[in-house]
């Protein structure tokens, strides 16, 4: 059984509505877009600086995209942050697990997904990215 939304009277599913996503706007133009960037303008700004920079910092952009601009309250222990680990292999760069935690952290905030679904999906979406900012 398919999970369907109700968007004004018309009955989507979650795999639909991905599809009209992505038709209707790249979704890393979008991550552009929320941090008031475009892909031209954040190249231009990280000419000249090592690769791993550039992604870690595309990576922040992308965080802040999902987590829509909210930092993770590292004091409210109510609220869950998630971040996933990697194996480190250039030849086998994949997403291992993912911690979920408290008040506690191994990376900083700016790595922190607030929502799991959120930090699935990207890892996801842009593995490459995770591996340039990485390798």
């Amino acid at each position: 059984m398919k999970t369907t939304i109700n968007i004004e009277g018309k009955e989507f599913t979650i795999e639909q509505l991905k599809e009209l996503i992505n038709k209707n706007e790249d979704k890393l133009e979008k991550v552009f877009n929320f941090n008031k960037t475009t892909e031209e303008q954040f190249n231009k700004k990280w000419e000249g600086f090592e690769e791993h920079e550039k992604y870690g910092a595309l990576e922040r952009l992308i965080v802040n995209f999902y987590n829509k601009g909210e930092k993770p309250n590292w004091e409210n222990i109510k609220q869950y942050k998630y971040y996933p680990y990697f194996i480190m292999d250039k030849d086998d760069f994949r997403c291992a697990n993912y911690y979920d935690c408290y008040t506690n952290s191994y990376v900083s905030s700016r790595l922190a997904y607030l929502r799991e679904e959120d930090m699935l999906e990207a890892v996801e979406l842009y593995l490459d990215i995770y591996k340039k900012s990485r390798l």
